[in-house]
């Protein structure tokens, strides 16, 4: 069965989740793990003009609250997931394997500025 199309909303702020393939411990903090997000996070948003709002990396998971102002939320999710799977495969030695689970991640799009805060302090609060 064909998925919907999602609606592109200009100047939304959302949460983004995703899981890795069989909630493997593949996200493991590391300082090249850590150089290699940040790089390609940043790299990624300044393409899509995204802002990044907060940000925790957990071994099975990552959260990220973003500011779209321009739509790109899609482009930017491609353009990171993919960047990140083929260099941690090649970090990790691993060929030809799946990093993130097939369906896709939760994406919740903040209503107002109070839920948008809301997002950003349970993303702090996340790793406790």
């Amino acid at each position: 069965m064909a998925t919907r199309p999602k609606p592109v909303l200009k100047k939304s702020v959302l949460h983004i989740v995703r899981r890795t393939a069989r909630r493997e411990y593949r996200l493991k903090p590391s300082k090249k793990l850590n150089q290699l997000i940040g790089y390609l996070l940043a790299y990624c948003a300044k393409k899509y003009n995204i802002e990044i709002l907060a940000l925790v990396v957990m071994s099975t998971h990552y959260h990220v609250s973003i500011a779209d102002p321009d739509g790109n939320e899609s482009r930017f999710k491609q353009c990171f997931h993919s960047h990140l799977a083929r260099a941690l495969n090649d970090l990790q030695g691993v060929e030809h394997e799946a990093l993130f689970e097939r369906r896709e991640g939760g994406v919740v799009r903040a209503l107002d500025p109070a839920s948008a805060m809301d997002d950003v302090v349970y993303i702090c609060c996340n790793p406790v």
